[in-house]
């Protein structure tokens, strides 16, 4: 599937690259400035800890509801795409990767402690994630060098993780994103999109995401396939149906052979 066209993915000649300078040079300002995009009051879940969906301590990998807004609300033309982000829980989160000391520390939090963190695992760390990542594709290569591009902000959430599956219980692949293993995130028609990647980290203008020192994020691939929207089927109008014209010459020679 392509990438989002114009301003988004592939932005680099004629009146666009002009729109996405202009784009950039408010991004800069804002930075200096320190204006920033409409952030959502934190959810009930991030602030009290008792707010939280259930997650197993079992489970593998979760389900993050994720929404993510391109340009500053309110300074330039806004776009929201939506999508579930299939990912790996951690090692300190995911027993089947878990070392020893960590697998101690997963067996004392308390149900509603180990809730918060799966929860935050989406909120921040898959959230920071695909901001990054995002940036780093629609960032023309021409700007590449000055970190200059679009500004994407993605807030994510989730029900719970509740799935233990293979992918998830194995570590995944340390590869940095690029073109060639990950496919662009937002998709023609509003939507966010990871099956097209098999990456864990992203270069962010020098520095890596998630750094070094943390464990890799691991998107779960396979789920995000499954759980893709099926395309609906285009259904032909009622009461049209295919008909084949038999010549009656051929209908003649037909009853005389019976």
């Amino acid at each position: 599937m392509p990438g989002l066209p114009g301003s988004i993915h592939g932005l680099t000649s004629g009146p666009m690259r002009i729109h996405l300078v202009a784009t950039s040079l408010v991004s800069a300002a804002c930075t200096l400035c320190g204006c920033a995009m409409g952030e959502d009051k934190p959810s009930p879940c991030e602030e009290d800890e008792s707010q939280c969906p259930a997650s197993s301590r079992q489970a593998t990998d979760v389900a993050c509801d994720c929404r993510c807004v391109a340009g500053y609300s309110g300074i330039t033309p806004t776009r929201e795409f939506e999508g579930e982000v299939s990912a790996c829980l951690p090692p300190d989160l995911n027993v089947k990767l878990a070392m020893p000391e960590q697998l101690d520390a997963i067996s004392k939090m308390s149900s509603e402690q180990y809730n918060q963190r799966v929860y935050k695992f989406c909120s921040e760390k898959v959230a920071g994630f695909l901001d990054d990542l995002i940036e780093q594709q629609q960032r023309p290569r021409d700007l590449k060098a000055m970190c200059i591009g679009p500004r994407i902000r993605c807030k994510c959430s989730t029900t719970g993780a509740q799935e233990q599956t293979a992918a998830c219980s194995t570590s995944c692949a340390d590869r940095e994103c690029d073109k060639d293993n990950c496919l662009p995130l937002l998709r023609v028609g509003g939507s966010v999109d990871t099956s097209g990647c098999s990456c864990s980290r992203v270069n962010v203008c020098g520095s890596m995401s998630p750094s070094t020192s943390e464990p890799p994020l691991c998107l779960n691939r396979v789920a995000a396939v499954l759980r893709r929207q099926p395309r609906p089927r285009r259904r032909s109008p009622r009461g049209v149906r295919a008909t084949i014209r038999v010549p009656f010459r051929r209908l003649q020679r037909v009853a005389s052979v019976c």
